[in-house]
């Protein structure tokens, strides 16, 4: 089975929330899951749950989640408090150490690079990073006063 080419396709909340929407062009057969409850579909301890209730807070806000995001959700929530465990290792240890043959890179530090990497790659996914949030705009901003012509025209 070969992957498809080229850029990966939009689901079409992201269309709608960035003004891009056209339904010709919306694929017939798109699954829709509308979220049904807000539990993590993973166990999360006690910081990664409370990171699962600031970010779940901030996507019912957006109308952009739905059950089948939940597990990539999950999985972020661990690399951010993960990334945030090795932040205090690294303060602790520093980013250099001493090695058998002189200073080396700290295995906290690899790990951090590793882990910011990780986390990045999940807040593209998601939306959250300030790239893909640049690209957003929402269904319900700024709307445009009604002109007079409006009345007349098919979508006005």
């Amino acid at each position: 089975m070969s992957l498809p080419r080229g850029t990966k396709r939009k689901p079409t909340s992201i269309h709608l929330i960035t003004g891009t929407h056209r339904k010709d062009r919306q694929p017939p057969d798109e699954p829709k899951a509308p979220p049904t409850d807000y539990d993590p579909p993973i166990p999360l301890s006690a910081r990664e749950r409370a990171a699962w209730d600031e970010n779940i807070e901030t996507f019912r806000r957006l109308d952009m989640l739905t059950d089948a995001d939940f597990g990539m959700l999950a999985r972020y929530c661990k690399a951010w408090i993960g990334l945030l465990d090795l932040d205090a290792k690294v303060a602790e240890f520093g980013w250099v150490v001493k090695g058998q043959t002189g200073p080396t890179q700290s295995p906290y530090a690899r790990l951090w690079f590793h882990m910011t990497d990780r986390v990045m790659r999940f807040q593209e996914n998601l939306g959250m990073s300030p790239t893909s949030r640049a690209r957003l705009r929402t269904v319900h901003g700024v709307q445009k006063p009604a002109s007079k012509l409006d009345k007349f025209s098919k979508t006005g």
